[in-house]
């Protein structure tokens, strides 16, 4: 169910090949969760090599083309070019996470609410796929210093506090974006340059999108 086991301190769980849904939230404030086990049986759920959690879609899929969780003391993401989503949570409170490294073909299309939040990491590319940044995607990611947006990207929407109280320094938002929704880069007291480019189709910068920043 949703937000079922909030806060809990497991610090491993065993997926039964019965069990085919895990609601929103789930995993949310699991800081001590890192291993999990699938049943072999299972037509959903599966792990990968380094123990993340992974879904299919549809129960009809072939492919796992959902990231569920990441162990809480990952280090170094690696994301397998099938991924299209990272649900929310999935790598909340991981203290000490640094890098995400994404395939150069990366599927990856969305980014949901809170996927990030809270964690240690250091530097985001975007990959070229991404159309969407989900709510509070790496809201108060302190150490979060570098944010690279390829020229190519094919993203769009950059939602509300997506990345606020970050120490984000420098912005490229590449011509594909068209929303920055309300609080996205809220409190980024290092954002000192934001480069839009001629080309923008940026439709709507909503209220207080770069608010306490110190935009030279």
């Amino acid at each position: 169910g949703r937000n079922a086991f909030n806060l809990a301190l497991i610090e491993s769980l065993k997926i039964p090949s019965k069990l085919v849904e895990l609601k929103e939230g789930w995993c949310m404030g699991l800081k001590k969760l890192n291993r999990i086990l699938v049943m072999p049986e299972n037509p959903v759920f599966s792990c990968t090599d380094e123990g993340s959690l992974i879904e299919k879609s549809s129960i009809n899929n072939d492919v796992y083309d959902i990231l569920s969780f990441c162990p809480r003391n990952i280090q170094h993401a690696k994301i397998p070019s099938y991924i299209k989503i990272i649900n929310p949570f999935v790598f909340q409170t991981c203290k000490k996470l640094k890098k995400v490294e994404f395939t150069s073909d990366s599927n990856l299309n969305m980014i949901k609410s809170y996927a990030f939040t809270y964690s240690s990491i250091v530097e985001f590319s975007v990959p070229s796929q991404l159309i969407d940044i989900g709510p509070n995607a790496f809201a108060s990611c302190k150490n979060l210093v570098f944010l690279e947006m390829p020229n190519d990207s094919k993203l769009q929407t950059i939602h509300c506090n997506a990345f606020c109280q970050t120490s984000i320094q420098c912005l490229k938002i590449p011509p594909s974006v068209e929303n920055i929704n309300k609080y996205a880069f809220y409190d980024c007291k290092k954002l000192l340059i934001i480069e839009i480019s001629e080309n923008s189709r940026i439709k709507t910068i909503r209220q207080d999108a770069f608010a306490n920043c110190k935009i030279l």
